[in-house]
């Protein structure tokens, strides 16, 4: 997609589609067929397992392990303030 970043140390791997303005931070691994969508940010360190489908919106904190799908606007390992 347009405006994303794909950050240092990061993994996308084959297969893997980022929509709109998405934020893969440093030392993520994204494996194989993973969708990412639109406004979402996975943080420092966090795998993504393969097939994943992550929705709009997604924040994914630092260090977190994801295998299964991912409704939009949720936060997965944080605490909402």
């Amino acid at each position: 997609g347009d405006n994303c970043i794909v950050n240092s140390g990061s993994v996308v791997s084959h297969d893997s589609v980022l929509a709109d303005n998405v934020h893969i931070a440093p030392g993520a691994i994204l494996a194989g067929g993973v969708r990412v969508g639109s406004d979402t940010l996975v943080g420092m360190g966090v795998t993504i397992y393969l097939g994943v489908e992550l929705g709009e919106r997604v924040v994914v904190v630092n260090g977190q392990h994801v295998f299964e799908n991912v409704r939009s606007d949720r936060l997965i390992g944080g605490q909402r303030r």
